[in-house]
């Protein structure tokens, strides 16, 4: 009689989890609009990780390109309403989600040459609160593509011509005079 007991309550328990994790993720969402107004949490009963923290399982950036598990990391945040965040939050996410620094084996290197590897990638802004995100939620545009695109408005209005259009005119006169 016992098994069959047992049976029953771990069938139940299977169906309880995901009601826990939905109910959990209810009372932090709670939580966050309690301490955006400025009043206290009404539910201490919940883990203090963020829902996105706790949804890894441990291997998700195992193996990959850091800039890629960074994206992935910045993304399950803000589809929980938990972006931007620190360094420190990016650094806890890259460890609980498997990924392995190559170099350095103390935590503040590590976070160090993970600031300054963000930095460096065009794709992630650095808030003037010190929070990281996404460029395009932002609408920012790159700095770089910016100064091509002036560039090229200024040589038309100068009258040069960069090697691309060179090349295509060089191409066009080929085409006509076989055409002749």
């Amino acid at each position: 009689m016992g098994t069959e007991a047992e049976r029953m309550i771990a069938r139940l328990q299977a169906k309880l989890k995901p009601i826990e994790a939905e109910a959990a993720k209810l009372k932090q969402g709670i939580n966050l609009i309690c301490e955006l107004e400025g009043m206290p949490p009404m539910y201490e009963d919940i883990k203090s990780k963020p829902v996105a923290h706790s949804q890894l399982r441990g291997d998700e950036y195992h193996n990959m390109p850091q800039a890629t598990a960074i994206t992935e990391i910045l993304e399950r945040r803000k589809s929980v309403n938990l972006a931007p965040v620190t360094i420190d939050e990016i650094y806890d996410d890259l460890i609980s989600g498997g990924f392995q620094f190559t170099k350095g084996k103390n935590e503040a290197i590590q976070k160090r040459g993970l600031a300054i590897a963000m930095s460096k990638n065009r794709k992630f802004y650095k808030l003037p609160n010190e929070k990281w995100g996404i460029k395009s939620w932002y609408n920012i545009k790159d700095d770089k593509k910016a100064e091509e695109n002036e560039d090229k408005d200024k040589n038309r209005t100068t009258g040069e011509t960069d090697a691309n259009e060179e090349s295509q005119n060089q191409t066009e006169e080929t085409s006509k005079e076989e055409n002749q």
